[in-house]
């Protein structure tokens, strides 16, 4: 049957219907609006709109004061649940800045960073005494230096050991005889130090540039380890990232393979998908949930925080950075365009298949670009954890500026020390002990706390 020709019709109504559900994207913000940055939001939506982003959170610094702090988009992955501008999420590439710092401050210390990686019997040693498997095959791997590492040119090709499965399997390791997976990373570096390298350390690649590799920096982990007889993450607390920088324990934390930890990490979206290195069957799973080795990987990758912690350590330690992976990209600028102004930006999505196209960097860019046209810039300090009062439901809310903690009691339940507590106006009645390291601050209005005397 030959049947009417509609294709104009057809492909107009298409037209106008791409254009409707152009023009209605509208996912929620979070967040403070601040007329100042309307600019802000206005960049951010274009940029998620354009590549169909499911979530980013960007905090703007001036000063070490935390002045803009915005979430867009969604939490969870039925997209149901506003992203909160406080949001904790993996960071991905952006993770390694800590252990840059990590290092410097060894070396401010006295670590000689020319001083050999590994002890493999050369004369004066090495800092980690691990065996390679099988055996030793190139004698290269005794000059890898600690600057070797941080300069990402150890000599090794890029990310060769990343394929975790091929190594857990190449070492004969198994689930049922009391190895569950994934591997350790002193397996994985055992591993490579039974292979070649494929350059001399220090000679980078056919144009003396660095070779990326997260390898390196994961190895600089147990470096750091080794020479402070500290756990990573106890160091970095205590040495770049703590208390007294006023980053609590919950925007900042090591991230788990499965799970979020805490009321405001969100769900990590990709389609991408790969074995289940924790799976001693490796069966396919979403990346972002068990197809990447988290335990090994913390000095490359797998550091989650809030653009708030990203903003307060830039105040002494300016980087530039960008992170990328599947259900993640990060950035952090110092800002070109106006002196003592730092941008923090943290997506739950990556542009998955798109080659050199980062989203979180293409939207602090685009940011940053605009910056120098602010002419009177806020004081007020937006980062924190908030307190409402819901008389309905007084234990509600996971802390954001929208979805306030119904009551002090169940923000007492859930904050850690180093916490800036910030309260609505209202008054609430409450009898106990603020027995934290907290910084409370009501600025938008009072807040009365206690009981009325007699």
């Amino acid at each position: 049957m030959k049947l009417p020709n509609y294709a104009p019709l057809a492909a107009a109504l298409a037209v106008l219907s791409m254009s409707a559900e152009l023009s209605a994207y509208n996912p929620p913000i979070s967040g403070h609006p601040d007329p100042t940055f309307a600019f802000v939001d206005s960049i951010v939506l274009e940029k998620m709109d354009d590549f169909g982003i499911n979530g980013c959170t960007v905090g703007i610094s001036k000063d070490g004061r935390v002045i803009y702090q915005r979430g867009y988009g969604w939490r969870n992955s039925g997209k149901t649940q506003p992203l909160p501008e406080n949001a904790t999420m993996r960071l991905a590439s952006v993770s390694k800045v800590f252990v840059i710092e990590s290092i410097n401050k060894l070396k401010a210390a006295g670590l000689d960073e020319n001083t050999p990686v590994f002890d493999l019997g050369q004369e004066g040693g090495g800092i980690l005494d691990i065996d390679p498997w099988p055996s030793l095959q190139d004698e290269r791997m005794k000059q890898i230096t600690v600057k070797h590492l941080v300069d990402m040119k150890a000599g090794w090709a890029t990310d060769h050991v990343w394929e975790t499965q091929q190594i857990y399997e190449a070492m004969g390791l198994d689930g049922d005889e009391g190895h569950p997976p994934p591997v350790t990373l002193e397996e994985m570096t055992r591993y490579a130090l039974g292979r070649n390298l494929a350059t001399d350390p220090g000679a980078g690649d056919d144009e003396g540039e660095a070779v990326y590799s997260n390898f390196s920096f994961n190895v600089l982990v147990m470096v750091i380890e080794e020479l402070t007889g500290q756990n990573y993450y106890t160091y970095l607390r205590q040495n770049l990232v703590g208390q007294s920088r006023w980053v609590p324990v919950t925007d900042f934390y090591l991230a788990q393979p499965f799970s979020a930890l805490g009321l405001r990490e969100p769900h990590y979206f990709s389609e991408v998908e790969s074995a289940n290195l924790y799976d001693p069957d490796f069966n396919n799973v979403p990346m972002p949930y068990g197809g990447m080795n988290n335990e090994a990987m913390y000095g490359s990758t797998f550091i989650v925080a809030s653009a708030a912690s990203l903003l307060s350590y830039m105040e002494d330690y300016d980087q530039r950075w960008i992170g990328d992976m599947p259900g993640s990209s990060s950035t952090i600028i110092d800002s070109s365009t106006v002196p003592g102004v730092d941008i923090a930006v943290i997506c739950n999505e990556r542009l998955d298949g798109m080659a050199n196209q980062w989203i979180g960097d293409i939207i602090g860019q685009a940011v940053d670009a605009q910056l120098g046209g602010v002419v009177n810039w806020p004081t007020l300090r937006v980062d924190g954890q908030w307190i409402g009062w819901e008389p309905g439901d007084p234990m509600s809310g996971i802390g954001s500026y929208d979805t306030a903690y119904g009551s002090l009691e169940k923000a007492m339940n859930h904050v850690t020390g180093g916490t800036r507590l910030k309260f609505h106006p209202s008054e609430q009645p409450f009898t106990g002990t603020l027995n934290k390291k907290l910084r409370l601050d009501a600025p938008f209005g009072p807040a009365k706390l206690g009981v009325p005397g007699p």
